[in-house]
């Protein structure tokens, strides 16, 4: 039986009933314009998403080199530069049972491993054109009049390398069988990917002169060993340095620490807090190449963090290599390899990660040598 809602107007009462969408692309052009709709408070309970629109029906190349095989109703980026990807179906479309996910799967799979941050920067000023500065503007909504647009870029170009994504299905009505696998993917993704639905009821009146719309987020599973939810478990508040520094285990370390951090500064590069680490990174002065180089990750003792790093790490993450010039991939070469003839630390290798573990009483012990190299290291890159 179909909903109703009712409008009060002071003693009147007016009754909305439900009805579908006629059309798929009436929910999809409302989403592009209205992303707000996706209920970023529900999703994030407590640090609210805010959406922008990056481009409707994004392609989705499934090789490199090739062009698209996929289209992606939306491409989202929140305020943290988390890519969402968003596809929609009416809640009558019978391929939204089980065929949308295998879709989605395959669009995340994908767009993971060829999309880089100067496509998708490309795309968003296409869709933006000349509002595009105004509306990274709004989404980011910084303390100051200035957005460090490359920044976000090369931010969201290292979630996409680090699969940090959030995928969302769409539809005026979710059926239990999709809301049974979104749940199921939620609980078993949730250390890097979010896999929620959004059921966007749409209510209209007698004479459909007025409608209303009504979002629902379906997904969030019952809360994991320590008591967090999986929502809960995701409002990630960025750590301080002073907060850092009390993790670390000894005076020596923090003095190591500072050391480098001041190193960073003095270069000009960023020191960028995650939840529970820091990273350095350097912007490359080539214009052409619009990505943010990370050379460094620093981590407080205990467990593993991204891409499976630990303690303090000395590397590269480059976000699009074929992209990187050969003068900078030659430098970063050099600064990676000269930690393979160590006797100290040991190597790391992922596919978004080359890198040099140390302990942290390593890196007091040899804080002379690693921010020697950490300086020339910068100074390389960001030479002219």
């Amino acid at each position: 039986m179909a909903e109703r809602i009712y409008i009060r107007d002071g003693d009147n009462l007016e009754p909305m009933e439900e009805q579908p969408f006629a059309l798929e692309d009436d929910l999809q052009e409302l989403l592009a314009k209205h992303p707000h709709l996706l209920d970023g408070e529900r999703v994030s309970p407590g640090n609210p998403r805010r959406w922008l629109l990056v481009k409707r029906e994004v392609g989705v190349p499934a090789a490199a080199g090739e062009s698209a095989r996929f289209s992606l109703d939306h491409l989202l980026v929140d305020q943290d530069a988390r890519p969402t990807l968003v596809e929609v179906k009416r809640g009558s479309d019978t391929r939204i049972r089980r065929e949308v996910v295998g879709q989605m799967l395959d669009y995340a799979a994908n767009a993971s491993l060829f999309w880089d941050a100067g496509t998708l920067r490309r795309s968003f000023k296409e869709t933006w054109k000349d509002g595009a500065n105004k509306a990274l503007y709004n989404l980011l909504q910084p303390e100051d009049e200035e957005v460090d647009e490359e920044a976000f870029w090369g931010e969201v170009a290292t979630n996409l390398a680090a699969k940090n994504l959030r995928l969302l299905f769409v539809a005026d009505a979710i059926p239990i069988e999709l809301a049974r696998i979104v749940e199921f993917l939620n609980a078993q993704m949730r250390d890097n990917i979010e896999v929620l639905a959004v059921e966007v009821k749409q209510f209209k009146s007698k004479s459909e002169t007025r409608s209303a719309l009504v979002p629902n987020v379906i997904g969030h599973t019952a809360a994991p060993p320590g008591g967090k939810s999986a929502a809960g478990s995701r409002i990630r508040s960025k750590i301080s340095i002073e907060a850092f520094m009390a993790l670390l285990p000894s005076d020596e370390v923090r003095e190591a620490t500072q050391r480098l951090f001041g190193i960073a500064r003095e270069r000009g590069a960023k020191i960028e807090p995650g939840d529970r680490g820091f990273s350095i990174r350097v912007k490359l002065p080539e214009e052409t190449y619009h990505y943010l180089v990370t050379v460094a990750w620093l981590y407080p003792p205990g467990g593993s963090f991204w891409m499976g790093l630990r303690n303090y790490a000395f590397g590269e993450s480059v976000t699009d290599d074929s992209n990187l010039p050969p003068r900078r991939r030659e430098k970063l070469n050099a600064w990676v390899s000269q930690f393979e003839r160590d006797s100290f630390g040991e190597q790391h290798q992922s596919d978004a990660v080359r890198a040099r573990v140390i302990t942290h009483q390593d890196v007091a012990t040899h804080a002379d040598t690693l921010a020697k190299r950490l300086g020339q290291a910068l100074d390389d890159l960001q030479a002219p």
